[in-house]
């Protein structure tokens, strides 16, 4: 079977959660030689890297293949990664439980609008659809395995 490549699994994606320190003597300087602004550069093979630096202020970083996913969904995927920090930020203590992924809006929209399958339906007794069924002739009023009755 071949696999189609414009799609990904979820475990083909990884979140890397990275808090090793710098050396603060590097930034203070050994034997006269001092290093500012010092940056990483990493790569991956993953069609979607996210990579959380923690330290004095905690950074993310996505990576992404264009070809699989858009600006959009990777913009809701900071957004929803945004959210879940304030929730985290507000109350440290709080359980997993407790936390969200989606915003007031996204829950309104998955639990009002989407579901949202009212119809208007007659309803009437077994012996009155047989009645109304009756009214119309040549109309099927009922059918019990090979019998059909008018």
């Amino acid at each position: 079977m071949e696999r189609d490549t414009k799609r990904y699994a979820a475990f083909e994606n990884i979140l890397v959660f990275e808090n090793y320190p710098v050396d603060k003597s590097l930034e203070e300087g050994v034997a006269g030689i001092k290093i500012k602004n010092l940056k990483a550069f990493e790569r991956t093979n993953f069609p979607l890297t996210v990579s959380n630096r923690s330290g004095k202020e905690m950074s993310v970083h996505i990576a992404f293949e264009t070809s699989k996913f858009t600006d959009d969904l990777i913009n809701k995927i900071l957004s929803n990664f945004s959210l879940l920090v304030s929730q985290i930020i507000a109350d440290p203590d709080s359980k997993l439980s407790g936390l969200t992924l989606l915003s007031e809006e996204e829950r309104n929209k998955i639990l009002f609008e989407w579901n949202d399958t009212a119809a208007d339906v007659d309803i009437k007794c077994m012996h009155e659809m047989f009645t109304d069924a009756a009214k119309i002739p040549d109309r099927t009023a009922l059918e019990s395995g090979n019998k059909i009755y008018l």
